[in-house]
């Protein structure tokens, strides 16, 4: 057993599959923790940062270091509070800060935050301390931003604000060129925001020398019943007080650098040093982590992701809500597939997908995880799953507050105040048969529908035609009556004769003239017809023109002959 485990291992490493999921986790989760650690750097006391007084040339030279006065005290702290041993926190290099303070308070700046940042580290260079930077890539404090641009409850708006501003953001080394596109599209997102270049407006005040208080962390309290409730409200109330930003205004940008110190919050700390220990394993190594789930997972489906299944059975579906074609290959695909990526742009239905998706695996006796790094897109689906009628379809999980409502649900549960065998019956006498009978009878009413619908517009079209034709025909001299299908086929057959033989003389040509007239005259109830090649077209054209006439009322049968199409859309619904 043990062989074949490091065998499977030694596949994915050589593979890389592990190596490449393991980094990606930890550059994700990296990317959200340095993002929302310092949405303002006045919220957090653990934060500390130097303004640089010179003029900035690190990013926008393009050098591979940036020399400091080593005489700097507080320069020197902050270089001894981010050593090796400082596992909890980390440098970053700061440039344009955004700053601002509340309309009503009469103190200085309270909000204070870079724009552009990028890690860093101090090293000690002879009498002098070098600023190197740990990442060639310059990031964007989305977590502030985020907050700034928040007007309601409309996160896809946020998003797409985001991923705009996201796509302008300068590579290094910065020139003016890259700075000017990016700051215009920053006043288009913010029109409030003040530009300043004006030295006089800097932000003068380093937060390096006031005594550390070290801070307490939910490590460093044992977490019981009775102080449960005490300590989320304390974390709720932290976190509220660090993410304030929708109320400050007068918000600035000045062209200021810094060097900022601050911390990784402790709930994520664990998952970066796993995922480094994971990723960074030579071949062969086994651990007990979550590489072997990983690796199970990746070497059970390996073969159906590039080997789709062929499976020729009905596919049922049990959701609660509309389901589209796409969305249906969504489901139908998890059936084959153990993983699987959907994409979509706001407002294209993932959260009815999900909600569909949860549904038919819980119908099929699966127990399912929901999970998203934001908390509102989970709300919504577990809302509407516990909106289907079905009580404690969903429980939320996650931050403390939610685990405090989990806990409170679980006491009810566990207490009977609420009955799970609500509506038994009915899951009783309902089977899978019953189901599969419903959903046929379903498919065969949308069906109807849509045939219905086809037909409909092909009425339109052709009412469309015949009312245009009506003006252009006039008057009908020939046919003055609705023609069944078979007299339109025996007309234009006659037509067709009388046409052929119009250059043709002799006993044959007149006979086969004598009974096609007698025919014409017998179907349209007429005494005489001149065969002449004017009165052959006028023929032609009243004949087209009571043709469309008969299908219309031919798509008007069809119609009835389905059913009514209010009716059936009320069934479906």
């Amino acid at each position: 057993m043990l062989q074949e485990a490091t065998k499977a291992l030694n596949s994915a490493f050589n593979n890389s599959f592990i190596k490449k999921l393991s980094q990606y986790l930890h550059d994700c989760v990296r990317e959200e923790v340095k993002s929302s650690t310092f949405r303002n750097l006045k919220g957090d006391k653990d934060n500390k940062w130097i303004f640089l007084k010179e003029q900035e040339t690190l990013l926008t030279q393009g050098l591979d270091y940036l020399k400091l006065d080593g005489d700097n005290n507080n320069l020197r702290q902050l270089m001894i509070q981010s050593g090796p041993e400082a596992h909890d926190k980390y440098l970053i290099y700061g440039y344009m800060f955004l700053v601002g303070r509340s309309g009503k308070s009469r103190k200085g700046n309270e909000f204070l935050t870079p724009l552009l940042y990028v890690p860093c580290k101090l090293e000690q260079n002879g009498v002098n301390i070098n600023c190197v930077l740990q990442d060639e890539i310059l990031s964007l404090n989305t977590g502030a931003l985020a907050a700034l641009l928040k007007k309601g409850e409309d996160d896809d708006e946020v998003d797409l604000f985001l991923e705009a501003i996201l796509d302008v953001v300068p590579d290094l080394p910065l020139t003016k060129e890259k700075m000017d596109i990016f700051l215009v599209t920053l006043k288009s997102l913010i029109p409030d925001i003040e530009i300043s270049s004006d030295p006089s407006l800097d932000v003068d005040e380093d937060n390096v020398t006031k005594e550390e208080v070290p801070s307490k962390t939910l490590a460093d309290e044992p977490i019981t019943g009775e102080n449960l409730d005490e300590i989320i409200e304390d974390e709720i109330q932290e976190q509220k007080q660090k993410a304030a930003v929708a109320e400050i205004k007068k918000l600035s940008v000045t062209y200021q650098s810094a060097i900022i110190l601050t911390k990784r919050p402790s709930v994520t700390a664990g998952v970066l040093h796993e995922l480094l220990q994971i990723a960074s394993q030579p071949s062969g190594v086994f651990r007990e982590t979550t590489l072997s789930v990983i690796n199970d997972e990746y070497t059970q489906s390996i073969d159906k992701i590039f080997q789709p299944k062929d499976n020729d059975d009905e596919f049922y579906p049990v959701t609660p809500l509309a389901l589209s074609d796409s969305q249906e290959q969504v489901i139908k695909n998890v059936e084959n597939n153990k993983l699987i990526a959907v994409q979509g742009p706001p407002g294209t239905g993932k959260s009815q997908t999900i909600v569909n998706l949860v549904a038919h695996l819980i119908a099929n006796g699966k127990t399912v995880l929901v999970a998203s790094r934001m908390d509102k897109a989970v709300d919504v689906v577990a809302d509407r799953l516990n909106d289907l009628g079905s009580p404690f379809l969903a429980l939320r999980a996650g931050r403390l507050n939610y685990q405090r409502q989990l806990s409170y649900q679980l006491h009810e549960l566990t207490s009977g105040k609420f009955s799970l065998n609500d509506d038994v019956d009915d899951i009783i006498f309902a089977d899978v048969k019953d189901m599969k009978q419903h959903l046929d009878c379903m498919r065969e009413t949308e069906a109807k529908c849509e045939k219905i619908i086809k037909y409909e517009n092909e009425w339109r079209s052709l009412k469309d035609e015949i009312n245009e034709q009506t003006a252009i025909v006039g008057k009908l001299h020939y046919i003055k009556r609705p023609l069944k299908k078979s007299e339109i086929d025996n007309i234009n057959d006659v037509i067709k004769s009388l046409t052929e033989n119009l250059e043709k003389s002799g006993i044959f040509a007149s006979f086969s003239n004598m009974s096609s007239l007698r025919q014409l005259k017998k179907i349209l109830d007429i005494k005489d017809f001149e065969v002449e090649p004017e009165n052959l077209d006028r023929l032609k054209v009243e004949l087209d023109f009571v043709t469309k006439k008969w299908q219309l009322r031919k798509i008007e049968a069809d119609i009835q002959k389905i059913g009514n199409l209010h009716v059936m859309m009320e069934q479906i619904r």
